[in-house]
């Protein structure tokens, strides 16, 4: 079986030895197109090493596509935090309000407030997080409650929050309450200002 040996750096190619014999010459003419002639270690500091594998496999593959697998990117998608979407929600609608001034009613910006609830999937950090809820038939589920400012005319989700299924929706609104501005009317449904 062939092994690789070290590549020179006097030489941009690979050389094949076998523990057998060693060849004598490489196994490719120094003219000859090689995928690797363009790989060597005196071209690794020109750029940066995705940079470089990227252009190794373009030259084997023929294209400069990098195919990400499905494995990938739920794995990468499970590190994102939570933090990451709100902070590029709050970027987006500050630039939303800069480029489109929202209409007002009488100067005010209507802002309405209601929760759902969210059937999670049963994933073991879920059941800890926001607790588990029992159906007709006694099977456990994951159920959450979610809030949320919403901006009427424009459609805008401006704050929202998820919290376990037990949590009171007026606790829940006084979380969110400083968020929203000075010129906003809260428009929302009778059972957040009852007395319970």
């Amino acid at each position: 079986m062939p092994q690789f040996s070290r590549i020179s750096p006097k030489r941009s190619m690979i050389r094949l030895s076998s523990p057998r014999t060693a060849p004598t010459k490489p196994p490719f003419p120094a003219s000859a197109s090689s995928p690797f002639r363009s790989w060597s270690p005196s071209c690794a500091f020109k750029g940066s090493l995705q940079s470089l594998h990227d252009e190794l496999f373009a030259t084997l593959n023929g294209s400069l596509a990098r195919v990400v697998s499905k494995s990938a990117l739920s794995q990468a998608r499970q590190k994102l935090k939570a933090t990451a979407f709100e902070a590029l929600n709050e970027r987006l609608l500050c630039s939303l309000a800069a480029l489109l001034p929202e209409p007002r009613w009488r100067g005010l910006r209507l802002v309405a407030v209601d929760s759902t609830t969210l059937r999670l999937p049963p994933w073991l950090e879920n059941p800890h997080e926001f607790g588990v809820q029992l159906d007709s038939g006694g099977q456990p589920y994951v159920l959450a409650r979610a809030l949320g400012l919403f901006a009427t005319t424009s459609r805008l989700m401006l704050k929202a929050t998820l919290a376990p299924f037990a949590s009171s929706e007026r606790v829940l609104l006084a979380s969110l309450l400083p968020h929203r501005a000075g010129d906003d009317l809260l428009i929302m449904d009778r059972g957040f200002p009852a007395i319970g």
